[in-house]
């Protein structure tokens, strides 16, 4: 086989762009399900990892697929507005999750809920959907205020069960 000609290259479509999707969660247990459409700044679609299994046979060593799993963490940054409408929005829902006063919380099915990930192409047509199961935000962001003046972010990471392709 030879090197890829220009020709071939040329078959290669558009490349999907970093601003081509959309996280909705429709049902947060805290906050406005439009605030967090709106202000979500950046996401990352969840990946997975499947695990090797080393089998040793005769002097050889064969490997198989093993145990298929998620990481169970999403990054996602917020832009923050002046109401600290997000951070006000993660708060309360971690509170629900575990109040640091009491250390007591909410059951599962109280604090969890789904979230879909939405990835569009450049005519703004979807391409892929994904349901993440169960998040809930594992991390209430800090923020840093200076003399810069700079707009702040909401990053936080969201625990989640697993996550399935539905389109």
């Amino acid at each position: 086989m030879s090197k890829v000609t220009l020709v071939e290259a040329t078959g290669i479509k558009d490349p999907l762009l970093s601003d081509n999707y959309e996280l909705l969660i429709p049902n947060p247990p805290a906050g406005s399900a439009e605030a967090l459409r709106i202000h979500c700044k950046s996401a990352s679609k969840p990946g997975s990892t499947i695990e090797e299994q080393l089998v040793e046979v005769f002097g050889h060593k064969l490997l198989h697929v093993g145990k298929h799993s998620y990481s169970g963490s999403m990054s996602v940054t917020f832009v923050e507005n002046y109401l600290m409408v997000i951070t006000t929005a993660l708060n309360d829902w971690a509170q629900i999750c575990r109040s640091t006063q009491t250390q007591s919380g909410a059951f599962k099915e109280e604090y969890a809920t789904d979230a879909t990930f939405i990835i569009y192409g450049q005519d703004g047509a979807k391409i892929g959907e994904y349901l993440i199961k169960n998040i809930w935000p594992k991390t209430v962001p800090d923020h840093a205020f200076d003399s810069s003046a700079s707009a702040l972010e909401a990053a936080t990471e969201f625990a989640f069960d697993w996550i399935e392709k539905k389109s």
